[in-house]
């Protein structure tokens, strides 16, 4: 059994917080994932759940398929655009989305 400081020093989490902090680090997080590009957000929730039930050969496929077919859409060449010119990045929420960001902004 591994501690907290020992599970962090292994690489298995990326950060390591008092429990008073975890919510707002959750929240924060969450904004971010957000603010990724719906489909890129779509692939990790419905592939991640089935890859653990997938052989090596098959996660390693699927990841494959999911991260070529993210990286080759509109979202993410306006994504690329966007890192060249330097601009904040432009990523259309879905309107569901949308109103639950202004929902939590209050």
């Amino acid at each position: 059994m591994l501690d907290a400081q020992e599970g962090q020093a292994l690489g298995l989490s990326h950060y390591l917080l008092d429990d008073a902090m975890v919510h707002d680090k959750a929240m924060e997080l969450a904004r971010r994932m957000a603010q990724n590009a719906p489909l890129s957000n779509y692939a990790i929730l419905n592939a991640v759940a089935r890859i653990e039930n997938m052989s090596m050969a098959e996660g390693l496929f699927t990841e494959s398929l999911m991260a070529a077919v993210v990286h080759t859409g509109p979202e993410a060449r306006r994504g690329l655009e966007d890192f060249l010119q330097r601009r904040a990045p432009r990523v259309a929420l879905d309107s569901s989305a949308a109103d639950r960001e202004r929902g939590a902004r209050g």
